[in-house]
């Protein structure tokens, strides 16, 4: 591929069903990267067959941040999504599994949010606002952080089935962690 410096940035946010968890991520960060005036494409994608709506509590917890979801419906991941992101955040360390068994060559810059969040120790000697900076990091969060996707307690929290206050609860996780990453990418 040919870096383009004008190309916008391109992440991909992955949960299992792309119904709560990263539906509420893409549109979480996708408003940060505006707010910071970053050049950016944010979608999701799940594990799961595509098609189906946002989770009422996921509408519900978003609508209460001025966001709206009315309109998502899920994407499964596959290797075109891979191919086009930057970098690939995923909400459980079993998602970075699973993206690096099933498609072989795609693991190198998927990493969970809370290792990438742990990743911003890592010395960046340049804002990660282009591909090309952004996909470097990725791959260096990706390699330090191996063991720790294997570490339950660091996943975010899924809160399909359960009350609108555990959506509300895992909107304001997200939503303060994605902060964190937008404030040092930018």
């Amino acid at each position: 591929m040919t870096w383009q410096a004008d190309r916008p940035l391109c992440v991909l946010v992955v949960c299992t069903a792309n119904q709560c968890r990263s539906p509420m991520a893409e549109r979480l960060l996708a408003r940060r990267l505006e707010q910071a005036g970053i050049d950016a494409r944010v979608g999701s994608a799940g594990f799961l067959a595509g098609g189906a709506p946002a989770a009422d509590g996921a509408v519900a917890a978003l609508d209460r941040l001025g966001l709206d979801l009315r309109d998502h419906r899920s994407r499964t991941i596959d290797t075109d999504l891979l191919d086009e992101a930057d970098v690939t955040i995923t909400m459980e360390g079993a998602h970075v599994v699973d993206i690096a068994t099933t498609w072989s060559g795609h693991g190198h810059r998927a990493i969970t949010l809370s290792d990438a969040i742990d990743g911003l120790a890592v010395a960046v000697e340049q804002p990660l606002d282009d591909p090309q900076s952004l996909r470097i990091w990725a791959e260096e969060v990706h390699r330090a952080s191996v063991t720790s996707v294997f570490d339950q307690r660091r996943d975010v929290p899924d809160p399909m089935g359960r009350s609108r206050r555990a959506f509300r609860t895992t909107a304001g996780l997200l939503d303060e962690r994605l902060g964190l990453l937008v404030d040092a990418w930018g």
